[in-house]
């Protein structure tokens, strides 16, 4: 029973990823050519930085088996920019210091 749990559990993790790289795999041929606006380009941006944050937060958690969660990628994950850089920094997850975008 437990073997199931673990199994369940890896999948409820693998899902979403393989989710992720399909849709994206579908969507960039379509955008090909578009010119976005500034405004858009924020928004993609801001939103690779919660994607960045979570795939470093997971290999940090598969690699070490901490899965404790700091607050400014807590913060990040919600989209709320607390400490004003949250919209375009990553925290550390297996790496020392933070990485920003810009």
């Amino acid at each position: 029973m437990e073997r199931l749990q673990q199994s369940r559990e890896f999948l409820d993790l693998i899902a979403p990823c393989s989710a992720f790289v399909a849709a994206i795999g579908r969507t960039m041929p379509t955008l090909r050519g578009r010119t976005f606006t500034e405004t858009e380009r924020d928004t993609v941006h801001a939103q690779l930085a919660r994607v960045r944050a979570t795939t470093d937060r997971i290999e940090t958690a598969v690699e070490t088996g901490d899965l404790t969660l700091e607050e400014g990628l807590a913060e990040l994950l919600r989209g709320e920019s607390g400490s004003g850089h949250a919209r375009r920094c990553v925290w550390p997850g297996r790496f020392s210091g933070r990485r920003c975008l810009r």
